[in-house]
């Protein structure tokens, strides 16, 4: 399959020297594009990059089940505390994957199939406040995901989370 895309009227000849892109940079992103695909090709080649084989891992998938699983049994909310990336994935795939107003559905009458999800991917305090006064928070998953360990906005939320949960169940 091939995809074209035609970007004529973006370049710096079709709308003006300074409004548009020049046949210079274009080559210069080509040449970075080529070679991020050959770094991208030779750590595959290389098993650097192990979500290229998750396809093929099905036994992770039996395992996420069997967690799910134990986790519906335990608790009636999943909260995914993160920040742009940390937190666009999970939206994707909720979002892809789900109806809207999925948290809305009644898991009694078999309409969902799993926990409520939410994500408060910002931190404004309001959001986060408002949430924390619906949930249960005994009953509730707070999965925390900062890929660096040190992103000011996902400590803040977590710090907000963790008082909360030390205010429902203690230390």
């Amino acid at each position: 399959m091939r995809i074209r895309l035609d970007y004529s009227n973006t370049l710096s000849e079709s709308v003006g020297g300074l409004n548009g892109i020049s046949q210079e940079n274009l080559d210069y992103m080509a040449e970075i594009g080529k070679k991020a695909h050959e770094s991208l090709c030779r750590k595959r080649e290389n098993n650097e990059l192990g979500f290229m084989t998750l396809p093929k891992r099905i036994e992770l998938l039996y395992d996420v089940r069997g967690c799910a699983k134990r986790l519906q049994k335990e608790f009636d909310a999943f909260v995914v505390i993160g920040i742009g990336g940390s937190a666009l994935g999970n939206i994707a795939l909720h979002t892809a994957l789900n109806p809207p107003y999925y948290n809305e559905l009644s898991r009694l009458a078999g309409r969902r199939s799993g926990l409520k999800v939410y994500f408060p991917d910002n931190i404004d305090p309001s959001l986060l406040k408002g949430l924390l006064n619906v949930l249960d928070v005994k009953k509730t998953v707070f999965n925390i995901i900062t890929k660096s360990g040190s992103t000011a906005e996902t400590l803040a939320n977590f710090l907000v989370i963790r008082e909360a949960l030390i205010n429902a169940v203690g230390e």
